[in-house]
């Protein structure tokens, strides 16, 4: 898994959060968790726990905040840990397509 699985994969999830598909969430959760590397993993389990009860009671500021920690956690245990991408990076390049996660924070 490589930075760029990693945002694909944290932004399947966001797209369950914003649709309230709360169990494919929690799936999306569980097979992000399985695709990291051991370290990674170990890492983010607590933070992953804590996503897994905010997705299930729909407390979404909480379930993004943690998201953002897992991203973090897991990018430098990752194949390409020197791509670094900001939020200011991911606005500059989204669409209508990529705007769930921003829309579900405003």
């Amino acid at each position: 898994m490589g930075v760029k699985d990693l945002v694909r994969a944290l932004g399947d999830l966001c797209l369950r959060m914003y649709r309230a598909e709360r169990d494919q969430a929690v799936r999306e959760l569980r097979n992000l968790e399985a695709a990291l590397p051991p370290k990674a993993r170990e890492e983010v389990a607590d933070a992953i726990k804590l996503l897994e009860g905010y997705i299930m009671d729909a407390r979404w500021d909480a379930a993004f905040t943690t998201l953002q920690q897992i991203y973090e956690a897991a990018a430098k245990y990752l194949e390409d840990p020197t791509v670094s991408v900001s939020y200011t990076h991911l606005r500059a390049h989204e669409t209508s397509l990529h705007l769930v996660c921003r829309l579900l924070l405003e």
